[in-house]
Parts: C-alpha cells; sequence; structure tokens
C-alpha cells in the first residue's frame, strides 16, 4: 500500500512537471487543447505505470 501511494504522489508531482516542460499539448494535432487540468492530469496517468514498476521492482 505505501509503494501505490508513494507511485501515485510521485506521478502527480511529475506530471505536473512534465506539464510545465511541455505545456498543453493534448491533444496532438487539434486546434482546440485541452484544460489545464486535463493535460496534467493525463501526463501523470502517463507516469504513473513506469513510477510504480521502477519502485516495485527497486524496493
Amino acid at each position: 500500500m505505501p509503494l501505490l501511494l508513494l507511485s501515485v504522489i510521485l506521478s502527480m508531482l511529475l506530471g505536473g512537471v512534465i506539464w510545465l516542460v511541455i505545456g498543453s499539448r493534448l491533444p496532438p494535432g487539434s486546434a482546440e487543447k485541452f484544460p489545464v487540468l486535463n493535460n496534467i492530469a493525463y501526463y501523470a496517468l502517463m507516469a504513473f505505470l513506469p513510477i510504480f514498476l521502477a519502485i516495485f521492482y527497486t524496493f
């Protein structure tokens, strides 16, 4: 449970950092982009699995 909680928190933080670096580019190829919170949520969801697997296999 603590590993899951840690990976969720880290993915939310990394989602915010990714948004700061990349910006609001979702969905790609569309003139109208998603709102900021949706972009951060999608970036966090994309970062969750790699972070969870890295933490799971490390500890």
